[in-house]
């Protein structure tokens, strides 16, 4: 009887860390392309993007763009490391981007 009851519970605790382990699907969002040189865009499968921010590596707005996403000039920037937070209706989400 105690065997029973000792394979029940590994297999139980082996089904729950199977379970536990499962990461809801994040949505796919891409730079392209990256490294950039004048425009980029961000690709995406079926999400709201609400505003797109881009900061410097030492933490400074470099630019706000609240509409246009499909094309964003980049263009006036220096050439360097930037990061790319993109708000979402599911949450943001920040990308390294690389201008040339």
């Amino acid at each position: 009887m105690m065997k029973n009851y000792l394979f029940s519970f590994f297999f139980f605790l082996f089904i729950s860390l199977g379970v536990a382990q499962v990461k809801p699907k994040e949505p796919v969002i891409r730079i392209f392309p990256n490294p950039v040189n004048n425009v980029f865009t961000i690709e995406h499968q079926n999400i709201d993007i609400i505003r797109v921010e881009i900061y410097s590596l030492i933490g400074l707005k470099e630019r706000d763009i609240i509409n246009n996403y499909e094309l964003i000039n980049v263009s006036e920037l220096p050439k360097g490391i930037y990061m790319v937070k993109i708000h979402t209706a599911k949450g943001h989400f920040v990308k390294k981007l690389i201008k040339n």
